[in-house]
């Protein structure tokens, strides 16, 4: 018996067990919000097959998730064997292990283009497995996803990874460096920190870092290493002390305080938009 004691009612069912919703019809996102919980997902053996829609609000509102993109027309099934093995693992440490089929979703929302692809995503930061690695290996995969879970360094994004979060984040900081400058690599080594250290204010704030000066210089950032804060996409670029204490100090006031963003020319071109209008402020120093 389903044992449903009101109608209407809610709910799915998972290898032919009913799991009834308890919450109010009405409210969607609390109601999508019961549909992504790890504990509605949770199901031992299996990957949770996800739509679109789902997999946009479980990335929004988890830390850890991990995705399977494939396609359903393609050969997978040693593939899904050996992680339906690592699925009830990771369940143990409440990491979502999900698999999401839509093609034209994958390629076009995550830039997915060669499937089957495993993706670890940290706070929405997509972490590809590496193309040499094998699927079909659980230990291989198994010991890609703890190094990613446990991993505290900042992580490396392209410019589309870029975009992306800019748009879907709220309070994005990117350091843009030059990876042949030693300079600049000392400079990302001390904005990680002490891996040692109990209590990194750094490990609060959502940041990437972007290692290509050619990329800085789309963003028309010529003096590098540079700091650019994104708050709920608008850029402001941080122009003071390249040193970690400073630009904390500067991340935390921009947190709590009111502040006019500093924007540089592509900047100020990307935010002008006839729907959505920003007044600019132009002055000299």
């Amino acid at each position: 018996m389903l044992k449903v004691r009101r109608i209407p009612s809610l709910g799915i069912f998972r290898n032919g067990d009913f799991l009834g919703y308890d919450g109010p019809l009405a409210d969607e996102r609390e109601l999508l919000s019961w549909l992504v919980d790890t504990d509605t997902l949770d199901l031992p053996g299996t990957i949770e097959k996800i739509n679109a829609v789902m997999l946009e609000r479980l990335l929004a509102e988890t830390d850890d998730v991990v995705v399977l993109f494939y396609d359903e027309e393609q050969n997978n099934r040693d593939i899904m064997k050996n992680l339906e093995l690592i699925d009830d693992k990771l369940d143990k440490q409440k990491i979502p292990f999900v698999k999401f089929s839509d093609v034209g979703v994958a390629k076009k929302d995550y830039g997915i283009t060669e499937l089957p692809q495993l993706v670890y995503y940290d706070r929405q930061i997509q972490v590809n497995f590496p193309s040499d690695g094998k699927l079909t290996d659980e230990r291989d995969v198994y010991n890609w996803i703890q190094e990613e879970y446990e991993s505290e360094a900042i992580r490396s994004v392209h410019l589309e990874d870029l975009e992306r979060l800019v748009d879907l984040t709220d309070d994005l900081t990117v350091l843009f460096y030059d990876t042949t400058k030693k300079k600049h690599m000392a400079f990302i080594d001390e904005m990680e920190g002490d891996p040692d250290e109990e209590e990194d204010p750094l490990e609060e704030l959502l940041v990437v870092k972007v290692e290509s000066a050619d990329d800085a210089k789309k963003y028309d950032l010529y003096s590098l290493p540079a700091v650019v804060h994104y708050d709920e996409g608008v850029p402001n670029v941080y122009d003071d002390d390249l040193t970690r204490e400073a630009i904390l100090t500067w991340l935390e006031d921009l947190r709590i305080g009111p502040h006019i963003e500093k924007v540089n020319y592509p900047c100020c071109r990307v935010q002008i938009d006839p729907y959505f209008p920003y007044i600019q402020a132009f002055c000299l120093f």
